[in-house]
């Protein structure tokens, strides 16, 4: 209940709270050289490594086809082989495969491959939910239907998550850089996490709540912005995106892992984030350090660039596949659920049942019309609502989960978890009753 890296101590009747550590930027002017930081991060990144290869279990590594998980596998040495790699795919929809094949066998791993189906979340969806108390889009449990396979292949997997925000510079957007006042900043962070505009809200919350909500979210936004130490205005950003946003989404994929395997991240060693917090914006930006960095300790022919020819196959495909149904597909989604909503039967048909249902649709927060309409819209081609679906989907769960009365005598059906103190003899489903 404490908030992050805070101390309560009670003496003699009276409590104190104190703060232990903070995500501050050294901002100071430094003229190191870009040798400098990649060699440290090269050895505090071997470091944190090895730190999370102790102990005797199976080791693994979640290998995708980019380099942030090179990165991981790079570090490990060879004393602590046979390790496993493994990587999880959506079939038909990319080089991903290809590309880790290839990398299993340079590495010298036990190279396992497992296809997720395009309709995994109609049995899994209530149990992410339930699991994570609805914090987690859904849109974020690609691997929730393959724990057990993971789980058969490694008793301790590592992956390359979170190294785009601290060293990588996936933030430093060139406006938010330049950002004058913090009031700049966080209209700029708000456009960037909003789900929906303004005028979208409206049509879709009943007129008594969105009064309820009006500017709350925008208020959520200006008091991270403020609560930051740091003065450069990308740090800034920076933090309040891995505080609220990046934060969130680690706590709450660890807490439907953890049930099967150990996860555990290199890139958020404590001796590797206060390091990476001394590197200077320009020396981020643009991705020079973390560059410098795979040159450095992935192996040469590891090393395939982003415009390898199977990527760059695949990226063009994509382009072409957007341009055909750029109503439906996200840009940059992966995978494309607004696609698969419609061209899956399955998974529309589910995604009908929740939202269009009269306990849905009966709920006092929402116009119903507007629901409708918009489901028909993105069935029909007309417009891309994928974000949106996928977040009241989420709501509507959560909702049915904890808050309805009739929950709070449920068995949940795949965890088999009691809610409540009484036992009935079939669970309830949400769904599809």
């Amino acid at each position: 209940m404490l908030p992050p890296a805070s101390v309560l101590t009670w003496q003699k009747g009276s409590t104190r709270l104190e703060k232990y550590w903070d995500y501050k930027y050294n901002e100071d002017p430094s003229d190191e050289p870009l040798d400098y930081y990649t060699d440290r991060l090269a050895f505090l990144l071997k470091q944190a490594v090895e730190r999370r290869m102790k102990g005797k279990h199976k080791f693994g590594v979640s290998l995708s086809g980019g380099l942030d998980s090179r990165l991981v596998l790079s570090s490990i040495s060879k004393k602590n082989y046979p390790i496993s790699t493994i990587t999880f795919m959506f079939k038909n929809m990319d080089h991903t495969p290809d590309i880790t094949q290839e990398l299993g066998k340079i590495f010298g791993t036990n190279h396992l491959e497992l296809e997720i189906p395009v309709d995994f979340l109609i049995t899994n969806a209530e149990k992410a939910v339930f699991l994570t108390d609805g914090l987690l889009n859904l849109q974020n449990f690609h691997s929730i239907g393959i724990l057990d396979e993971i789980s058969a292949s490694a008793d301790v997997l590592l992956d390359g998550w979170e190294c785009e925000t601290n060293f990588k510079g996936k933030y430093l957007f060139p406006r938010w850089i330049n950002a004058k006042t913090d009031g700049e900043l966080t209209k700029l962070l708000y456009k960037a996490i909003a789900i929906t505009t303004e005028d979208e809200r409206k049509q879709l919350f009943s007129t008594e709540w969105c009064t309820r909500v009006k500017g709350l979210a925008f208020q959520s936004v200006q008091k991270e912005v403020k609560k930051s130490k740091n003065k450069l205005y990308g740090n800034k950003g920076t933090e309040v995106i891995f505080r609220n946003i990046e934060r969130t989404y680690l706590n709450r994929t660890f807490v439907y892992r953890r049930s099967r395997y150990i996860d555990r991240k290199p890139f958020l060693d404590n001796d590797l984030i206060d390091f990476a917090l001394t590197i200077p914006i320009e020396t981020r930006y643009k991705q020079q350090v973390y560059n410098a960095l795979a040159k450095k300790i992935v192996p040469s022919e590891a090393q395939i660039p982003d415009n390898h020819h199977k990527i760059f196959t695949n990226s063009i495909l994509k382009i072409i596949h957007r341009l055909k149904n750029r109503f439906l597909t996200s840009k940059g989604s992966y995978p494309p659920y607004g696609e698969w909503i419609k061209t899956n039967s399955k998974l529309k048909q589910y995604i009908k049942n929740v939202l269009l249902d009269e306990k849905t649709l009966s709920r006092p927060y929402f116009d119903p019309k507007y629901i409708k309409q918009m489901v028909e819209e993105h069935l029909n081609q007309k417009k891309d609502h994928s974000k949106l679906i996928f977040t009241l989907l989420t709501f509507e769960l959560w909702h049915r989960l904890f808050i309805d009365e009739r929950l709070h005598l449920r068995i949940h059906p795949e965890s088999q978890i009691q809610i409540g103190v009484e036992e009935i003899e079939e669970p309830i489903s949400l769904v599809h009753k």
